[in-house]
């Protein structure tokens, strides 16, 4: 077979897969959705939680607020993450460096943490995220969300 022959076969191929792709299209009306990172996340089912906020003040924490339970420098590590897309939270019912997707609802809100802290021995389900201003903090309030864990 010639060079000229193959290349010929190579376009007319090419000219078939366009033309088939454009039909799927104008029959399904859109390319089909893409599973949300399905391929990259096994997942437990979900559970509900109360989740709450706060702060690194020493009235919400203790007289060394930027170390948490495993002594991590949380301060640091809130400015390392900002704008990371994941948030710090505390949790005496996960290990740590659990991550977990905290999905809402009733707010519209899906929230994305790593388990970096532990919250006082009363809160045995529940999860305190971090906040940046005590402002923040009390505008959140107390909140019912769906716990992924992400494994």
């Amino acid at each position: 077979m010639s060079k000229q022959s193959i290349k010929l076969l190579i376009t007319f191929i090419l000219l078939i897969a366009v033309f088939l792709a454009l039909y799927l299209i104008s029959k399904n009306g859109d390319f089909p959705e893409p599973q949300m990172d399905a391929i990259d996340r096994i997942t437990e089912e979900l559970i509900i939680r109360t989740i709450t906020a706060y702060t690194l003040s020493p009235e919400e924490t203790d007289d060394s607020p930027c170390y948490g339970a495993f002594n991590d420098d949380l301060c640091k590590l809130k400015e390392e993450w900002r704008g990371t897309g994941w948030w710090i939270c505390a949790s005496n019912e996960f290990e740590r460096g659990q991550k977990l997707v905290l999905h809402s609802r009733e707010y519209g809100a899906l929230i994305n943490c790593v388990v970096m802290d532990r919250m006082n021995g009363r809160y045995k389900n529940r999860i305190d995220l971090l906040m940046d201003t005590k402002e923040n903090a009390i505008n959140f309030g107390i909140r019912e969300f769906e716990i992924e864990v992400i494994n």
